[in-house]
């Protein structure tokens, strides 16, 4: 679920800290409203970066285990075909061999 939202909250939290960034930007008279204006920047701007950060990093750990997970999925079932169509030559008749499109090379290529 967090693979298909990732997008746009990382559009979000990337808007959202353009929008703090661009703070910076107003002119003040008074000194003191500056100064609150600043600490109030760098607030929002640690605030943002890590938000920005953990959210990164989750999406790291996300695609990092849909990819594993997909990785095991197809193994295992590559896997069970193999299995069973090997079981499936084991169990046929001596004469099904004979025939030419079945020559063990062409089986053996078949199981890879």
């Amino acid at each position: 679920m967090f693979a298909s939202l990732s997008l746009p909250l990382f559009g979000f939290v990337l808007s959202k800290f353009i929008f703090v960034l661009g703070l910076t930007n107003k002119t003040f008279i008074d000194p003191k409203e500056k100064e609150a204006n600043d600490a109030e920047f760098i607030y929002r701007r640690n605030v943002w970066t890590i938000v920005f950060v953990a959210l990164c990093a989750m999406i790291g750990v996300s695609t990092f285990v849909q990819k594993l997970c997909f990785g095991i999925g197809g193994e295992n079932l590559t896997l069970t075909l193999r299995v069973k169509l090997f079981d499936a030559f084991l169990h046929k008749n001596i004469g099904w061999f004979d025939n030419k499109n079945r020559a063990p090379g062409i089986l053996t290529n078949m199981l890879a």
